[in-house]
C-alpha cells in the first residue's frame, strides 16, 4: 500500500512475484465515501476493471472503519463459461483466470481448481427452479458465501446474487453479451 495523495492510496496485491490486483482508493473529503478502482490481472496477462463505491458504516475519520459496498460497475468484458460436468452438475470456467469451479448437485463438495484458488476451496449446489441454481462456496469447510444464479426466460441474461456471510447486503451481477453490469 502506498500513499499517492491526501486521501488516496495505491494498493497492490502480489503472489509469487506476480501482480494479482491493483486498486486505487480515494476517500471523499467528508470521510463518508470510499471509491476503489479495482483492476485484477488475469493469469493470461489480460485485465478487467471494476469501480466500486463504499459508504462508511462504522468509524469516524480516515481509512480505518467499516465500509459497505453500495455500487459497482464492470468496465470490461468478464467471460464465464458454463458446461455440464461429470455426473450431476455444472462446471463454471473463467478462461482468463484459468479457473474451474465444479458444482455437483448431490451435496458433495468437489474441489475448485485454478492458479489463484485458495487451497480447500469447494462448492455444492442445487436447482431452485428451471432457471435458478443456488451454490454454497466454502474454504476448508467454512461457508464463505451463497450464490443464486438465474437465467432469464428469454435465455439471454444471467443474474448472479452473491450473499457473502460477512456482509449485510448481497451483490448482484447481471450480464448479457452486450451489457455486463453489477449492482447492489
Amino acid at each position: 500500500m502506498k500513499v499517492e495523495a491526501v486521501g488516496g492510496w495505491r494498493v497492490v496485491r502480489k503472489k509469487d512475484g506476480r501482480t494479482l490486483i491493483t486498486g486505487i482508493w480515494k476517500l471523499s473529503e467528508d470521510g463518508k465515501t470510499l471509491s476503489d478502482t479495482f483492476t485484477p490481472e488475469q493469469p493470461d496477462g489480460s485485465t478487467f476493471s471494476l469501480d466500486d463505491v463504499y459508504t462508511r458504516t462504522a468509524g469516524t475519520s480516515g481509512l480505518p472503519g467499516t465500509w459497505e459496498s453500495t455500487s459497482a460497475k464492470v468496465n470490461s468484458v468478464y467471460e464465464v463459461q458454463i458446461q455440464p460436468c461429470a455426473g450431476a452438475g455444472l462446471s463454471f470456467i473463467t478462461p482468463a483466470e484459468r479457473e474451474t469451479q465444479n458444482v455437483k448437485f448431490d451435496a458433495q463438495d468437489p474441489s475448485d481448481r485454478g492458479l489463484d484458488v485458495p487451497p480447500g476451496s469447494a462448492a455444492a449446489g442445487g436447482r431452485v427452479s428451471d432457471h435458478t441454481l443456488e451454490i454454497t462456496d466454502k474454504i476448508e469447510g467454512k461457508v464463505m458465501d451463497t450464490r443464486q444464479i438465474e437465467l432469464s426466460a428469454d435465455l439471454k441474461t444471467l443474474t448472479m446474487t452473491v450473499r457473502p456471510v460477512s456482509q449485510n447486503k448481497p451483490l448482484f451481477l447481471t450480464g448479457n453479451k452486450s451489457a455486463p453490469a453489477i449492482t447492489r
